[in-house]
Order: structure tokens, then sequence, then C-alpha cells
């Protein structure tokens, strides 16, 4: 998850997750900052969480 701030953003990485997921997933929400993705959240019933649908498939 990616959390704007005065200097830029803040990623949150779970740190229970193994080493290559934190890596993964830190990669997938910078990608979101470089293609300058809105800073929005929305949570599902399965509690994840993302942009969803076009953002996401872009992210990757």
């Amino acid at each position: 998850m990616l959390i704007p701030n005065r200097a830029g953003v803040v990623s949150l990485i779970n740190d229970s997750h193994s080493i290559q997921r934190q890596r993964a997933t830190f990669c997938h929400e910078i990608a979101h900052f470089v293609l300058e993705h809105p800073f929005e959240i929305s949570f599902s019933a399965d509690r994840s969480c993302g942009l969803g649908g076009e953002y996401e498939e872009e992210a990757v």
C-alpha cells in the first residue's frame, strides 16, 4: 500500500510475508506511483484491497 505524504509516498509492506513476496509487493506499489495512478483505497468483502481493474493490471 502506498500512502501519500508531504515528501512523496510511504510504502507499507507486510513483514510477515516472505522476503520474495515483500519485494514483489514493493515493486508493484512503486509501479502504481511511477504510472501516476490515483491514491485511492478500496476494500472488498474478501479483505483484499486495491484500485481494481485497469490500474492493477497496468501495475503488474
